[in-house]
Parts: structure tokens; sequence; C-alpha cells
């Protein structure tokens, strides 16, 4: 462990961030080559802290006392499960506040791209959000497959990776950690979490309303009201609809718009103080999401299963069935905390369910080759409870247990098209369930004078069941043959975590760690008969520093890592079913950081950069080998697309996992007499990442541009804004993938800009 630590010592935490031009798509050769937000850190006077709350932006007190609004404050976040300042807890984390989020165009989690420093996200059939931090993720979809990127919701966590596709509407922070959080967080956070937490309702009334419209006729609106009810209860209501008429692309074979959106979503929380000691918060919320990313289509220059090439323009397809997808999810959570004496108890209650319904034309071609018809659910209850001290500083420990049960499954997936044997449809029910216990501990406790050790233990065991059938059906209707499957497992699995920080000064914190991460394994249910999916773990080795510089004025937090990925799970799309395998396993090694600064009154810079080296080990793959177009052509191949076999991957780079990311963003307020203008710009570089593990298919390095110009014209809450996103309009992927039927490409949003008009009381 030390020489690996040392390692890494002598890597970062310095890199030097270059830009580059932006491009689309290509085809690449084998290759064996490898803003920060401005939260409070301290409670106003009177002012209970507990350890899961998030402290609102009036209660801000810079550092030191000098009261200069300039110098940067603060930010409070949980990443321990307890309220502690960020520059104090030895984790790399980018957190931003959802004023910054809203300023930086940033509107559902797969925007977080633009201002998190080793995140990529890929989203499949339009509702799959798969994320990737540090090169950590899934490209597989499917029932009861988590994601290693997990995501949480005011302490709650979700399963579904169609749940994780959330709209960022009535945020107070997101913060991202990275690393495995195999103690804490311990369930499926490999690779790390994303933690969002909502706006808790306050005693004083809140009012904030907005309405816009956008180009592709675009309407936007979102309330939030809070206040207090009663002593002790206070409550707050959010809603937000955004509706895209018009969509980026035509379906060529129909003429009716593609890649158009509608999203609806609404969220009420209770709060509720009976006594001093005693806080009972209840949360509903509810949301549908309809056909963002819903095309498919081959990449440019490639050829489909009828020996074509595709024509039209990059937002175009061209499918018999019309794409759809729609993704509706609601949940419920009880958080009750109860101090009792020098201790304090919190228990979070959950349910969460999710359904999406996709039609896919897979042969992406007018002829009636295959398509998919998804039908597949979501259920998921959760019991957590933490007991930690109530004092702060000194001797901290947490210890607690958590429960987790979820049945995911598929309900009358169909498959279907002249590819499955002589035209015969396949439709599947199937399910599996987890019941999971774990049980975990974590203390930090000074050894020396400024010098913190901290140690975590994690147990988790999980029950899988699974039951599926699987009918071949004639087009006429009557059951062929049918398949059926019951499937019974247990993973379990010890995590850790280990780290040791030393404070050179007020203003710099150095740290280092060793994290295990564990990624339960799951049953296939696209496969007949259902085959199993090894779990994974992570071995995570990390230095950083956290550092304010010229009074404050300057805040750089680095880190530089090695990670030891095993038994990696990967993807295989074939015959229009989306089924996943184990690899050995990979390595990477990196740096990354951000960078916050303020030395001119009204101005805020803020840059995020990361650098990734990342390789397979050697293993067998499945790879898709291009299929050269005859005419006519032979008798049982395809005019093209891929022939499906296996080579060994090792040395080359891990899919969708990019080797150098960047941002820049600045935000900067002007004072115009009793108003204000505020303008804010933020640019992402992305330098590209491979499709799948033969590195053939490439999205290469691109830019985005967002914007935005507000305006309040008296300080008296009414505020005018304009803002664009993509504004050089950059075509790029937002899913990439090698199939027998070819090259698939599903392209993200294009250029969007409009104008909104907001109210704040």
């Amino acid at each position: 462990m030390m020489h690996r630590l040392l390692l890494l010592a002598s890597v970062g935490p310095c890199a030097c961030l270059l830009g580059a031009p932006a491009w689309s798509q290509e085809l690449a050769p084998p290759s064996n080559t490898a803003v920060t937000p401005t939260m409070p850190g301290t409670p106003g006077p009177g002012r209970q802290q507990t350890p899961n709350s998030i402290l609102r932006l009036d209660d801000a007190k810079p550092h030191g006392g000098s009261g200069q609004n300039d110098e940067i404050q603060d930010i409070v976040v949980t990443a321990q499960r307890r309220a502690e300042n960020l520059q104090n807890v030895p984790i790399a984390i980018t957190a931003i506040t959802g004023n910054n989020l809203n300023a930086s165009g940033i509107s559902v989690t797969t925007d977080l791209i633009a201002v998190v420093p080793g995140l990529n996200y890929t989203t499949n059939a339009g509702v799959y959000a798969q994320a990737k931090l540090r090169g950590i993720g899934t490209g597989s979809n499917g029932p009861g497959i988590e994601n290693p990127v997990a995501t949480y919701i005011d302490g709650v966590y979700i399963s579904s990776m169609s749940g994780a596709l959330l709209a960022l509407n009535d945020v107070e922070q997101v913060a991202v950690l990275k690393g495995p959080q195999g103690t804490l967080f311990g369930r499926n956070a490999t690779g790390g979490l994303i933690q969002i937490t909502t706006r808790s309702p306050e005693q004083k009334p809140t009012m904030d309303l907005s309405v816009g419209y956008g180009n592709l006729q675009t309407v936007t609106s979102s309330a939030y009201l809070s206040g207090g009810l009663a002593p002790g209860l206070t409550a707050s209501v959010s809603g937000y609809y955004q509706n895209q008429d018009e969509g980026f692309g035509k379906n060529l074979y129909n003429g009716q718009d593609v890649f158009k959106a509608r999203t609806i979503a609404g969220r009420g929380k209770l709060r509720w103080q009976p006594a001093v000691n005693t806080t009972i918060a209840l949360s509903a919320d509810y949301s549908k999401i309809e056909g963002p990313l819903d095309g498919l289509r081959p990449v440019a220059g490639t050829f489909n299963v009828l020996g074509q090439q595709f024509t039209g323009g990059p937002y175009d397809v061209s499918e018999n069935v019309q794409p759809a997808a729609r993704l509706e999810q609601y949940g419920y959570s009880a958080t009750a905390t109860q101090d009792l004496g020098r201790l304090q108890i919190q228990s979070i209650t959950a349910y969460r369910d999710t359904l999406n319904r996709t039609n896919l034309d897979y042969d992406e071609t007018p002829a009636p080759l295959t398509n998919v018809f998804i039908k597949q659910f979501n259920r998921q209850f959760s019991q957590e409870i933490q007991l930690q001290p109530l004092k702060k500083g000194g001797f901290q420990w947490i210890v607690g247990g958590f429960y987790f049960w979820a049945r995911d499954g598929y309900d009358g997936t169909t498959t279907n098209g002249s590819t499955i044997p002589n035209g015969i449809s396949q439709i599947q029910n199937s399910s599996q369930t987890v019941n999971s216990l774990a049980g975990f501990a974590q203390a930090s406790f000074p050894v020396l004078r400024d010098t913190n050790l901290t140690a975590g233990l994690r147990y988790t065991t999980d029950l899988r069941k699974e039951e599926g059938r699987a009918d071949l059906v004639l087009p006429i209707g009557p059951t062929v043959g049918t398949s059926l499957s019951t499937g019974r497992r247990r993973f379990s699995k010890v995590t850790y975590r280990l780290s040791v920080d030393h404070r050179f000064s007020p203003d710099l914190l150095v740290y280092a760690s060793y994290n295990r991460g564990f990624k339960s394994g799951a049953f296939l249910l696209q496969d007949f008969p259902v085959d199993i999916l090894r779990p994974e773990t992570l071995d995570a080795y990390e230095v950083g520093v956290k550092s304010d510089l010229f009074d404050r004025h300057l805040r750089v937090n680095v880190s530089s890592f090695y990670y030891d990925y095993q038994n990696i799970q990967l993807q295989l799309l074939n015959r229009g079913i989306l089924t996943a395998y184990n690899g050995s396993g990979a390595r990477f090694y990196g740096v990354d950081g951000d960078v916050e600064a303020r030395f001119f009154h009204g101005l805020t810079l803020t840059a995020g950069g990361s650098y990734l080296h990342n390789e397979y080990k050697d293993f067998q793959a499945f790879t898709a080998t291009p299929v050269v177009p005859v005419f006519p052509p032979p008798v049982g191949r395809p005019n093209g697309g891929n022939v499906i076999g296996v080579s060994n991957v090792g040395g080359n780079r891990v899919q969708a996992a990019p080797n150098f990311t960047v941002d820049f963003g600045g935000n900067y307020r002007v004072d115009l007499g009793r108003g204000h203008m505020e303008l804010n710009a933020n640019v992402y570089h992305n330098g590209g990442w491979y499709a799948e593990a033969d590195n053939r298919l490439r999205q290469r390095p691109y830019d985005l541009l967002n914007a935005s110009i507000a305006y309040s014209p008296r300080d008296n809450g009414l505020t005018i804004s304009v803002y664009g996103k993509n504004l050089t309009n950059k075509v790029y992927a937002a899913y990439l993938a090698e199939t027998d039927i070819g090259y698939n490409v599903t392209q993200a949003p294009g250029r969007t800009y409009g104008v909104v008009l907001a109210y704040r009381y």
C-alpha cells in the first residue's frame, strides 16, 4: 500500500490542462495504448446543526470574521453522514449549489458532466442514465443491475439506473464524492456517489416562480413555495414542467419528430419539530420524463444490416417503429432525528417505484427486422439507522445498520422481427428480488496535533432470487415454446476505509486514503437460461490536498489516485438484447481537481480538470467485427452490420472513460443602481472516449459552451434572463455501441436557448 501512495504523491497533485478542438464520432483502429458553490460553514446564532443538515445561504459567515464578501466562503457537506466543512473532509468532492446549477444551465443529472471533473454519462434507450466517475461505471442495464456510481437523494439510495435520471429543479446542493464509499454509503458505491440534497422547508415564507420559452417551441415553468404552518411545523411544495414540442430531428420513415421531450416533476416536504431535540421530516415526489433521447441511428459512414449508409441529418432516424421512451417514478421517505443526551439517532425510511416504457427499433431501418418493446419496473424499500455523538471535533464516530429490498423485472417485454428465428416474437416476464443487510461503523480521532486517523468497516450480505418466463409466440398468436428459469444466490463482502489527514495550517489540509469498494453480483434476466454477473471489487489508493490561498481568495483542491478494478462488468448488445459479462479487470491512475478564485469584486472564476489513464487487464472480451456489404448477400449473412466474436482486449482503454476533461466557468455581477446584472458562462471539454472494449468505435473530443445573462431591475425579486446551452450546436454522442446490426449512436441534445422570467420572495 505504501509504495502506491508514494507513487501517487509523485504523480500529483499538479496537472497541465490543455484544450483541444471538437469533432464528432469516429472509427478508430484498435489501440493498445493507453463551481464550487458559496455555501456556508458556520450555523447562525442559536441555530442547531444536525448531522445531516445543509445550511442555507443566509447563514453564511466568512471564515476569519473579516466580513469581506469577496472571500470564498465555507461549503457544508455530509460526505461522512454529518455536517462538515468541505475543506476538512479527507475525500475528493465536487459540490455545487442549486443557484450555480441554474446559472450553468444544469437541469438534469446528466448535465453534471459540465461541472464535475472526471464524471461522464451515457444514456441508453432514452431513460437509462449510466454515470461513470473516474472511469468506473457500467454500460449495461437491466432489471437488478445497479450502477457502481450510486445516486442518493436526501439520504435515500436510488437503485434503478432509470431512476437516477432526475430533474434538478428544487435542489439545495449536489455533492459528488469520488472514489469508493464502501463504509458509510456502502451499497454499490464502488466508483463514488452523487449526493443530491433538496431544499428544506423553513418558517419564513418563501416563494420562487419562473416561466420560460425557448427554441424548438419549448415551454418551461417552475414553482417553489415554503413557509410555516404552525410553531415547529413547516412545509414546502415544488413543481417543474418542461415541454419541448419540436424535435431536433425527424423520423424519415414517417415524417414525425424525434428527440423531443416533456418533463413533469413535483415534490412536497413537511418538517415537524414537536420538541427541541426531535425532528421529523416527510417527503413525497413524483416525476415523468418522456422521450428526451429516444432515437437510435447508424454512425455516419457505416453500413446497417441492409448494406445501406444513413444519409439523413445528425438528429434524424429512419425507423419503422416510432421511437418512444417514458420514465415514471415516485417515492416517499420519512427521516426522524432524536437527540439522546450526548448522542443522536437518526432513522431514514423510504420507498420508491420506477416504471419505464421504451419502443426501440433495434435494426434502425424502415424494414421490420428487430423491434424491442421494453416494459421494465423497479420497486424498492430501504431502512437505515445511524447513531453518533452530538459533539463536534475530537473523537468522532458513527455506527449504523441498513436494510434494502428491491424487486426489478420485465413485465411483458417483447422482441420481434425477422432476426428472431422464423419471425417468432419473444415475450419475457421475469424478475429478481434482493434482500440486503449491512452493518457499518466509522471513527475519526486525533493521533497527533492536527493529525487525524479515520477507519471504517462495513459488512454487506445480499440474497438474490430470480424467476422468469420467456415465451416464443408466432405472429398469429400461439405459443410455440416456453423457457422457465429460477435461481438463488448470496453475495457477501467486507469493505473498509483507512485514511490519515494532517492540517499544516488553517488553510492547508493533506490526506491519504485506502478504500475497498464492492458491487454486488446479479442475475442477468435478459439471458435464458439466466446467467450470473459476478460481483465487482475495487481497491483505491488516493492522496489529496485541500487549500485556501491568498486570504481565502483562491481555493485549490486536488487529488491523485490509483485503482485496481476486479471482475469488471461489461456490456454486450446482440439480437436486440442488452446483456453483460465479467472481464478480469482494469487499472486506473490519474489526477483531478477543482479551483475557485475571487480576486475582484463581483467576479467568481471556477475551473476543474481531470486526467485519467486506464487500461484493461488481459482477458477475452466480446468484440464486433464489421461485415463488408456484398450484393447479393450470401445465404445466412447480413448485408452489413457486425459479426460478434471474442478477442483479447488487454491494454485497451476502458469504455466510456475520457482520458481528459476540463471545465472553465465564470460569474460576474455588475451593480446597476438599485438593480444588478449577472453574466455566467461555462466551457466544457471532453477528450473523447471509446464505445466498447475493442476500441474500434470512438467519440472524438468535443467542447460545449453554456451561457446566461440575468437582469434584476430593482433588487425586488424580479429577474429576467436569457440562456443558451450547447451554443456551438456541437453534435456528440449520448450513447455509442457496437452491435451485431452495426455501429449505433444516440446523439446528445443540440443547441437550445430561450428567455426566463422569475420572481423570488
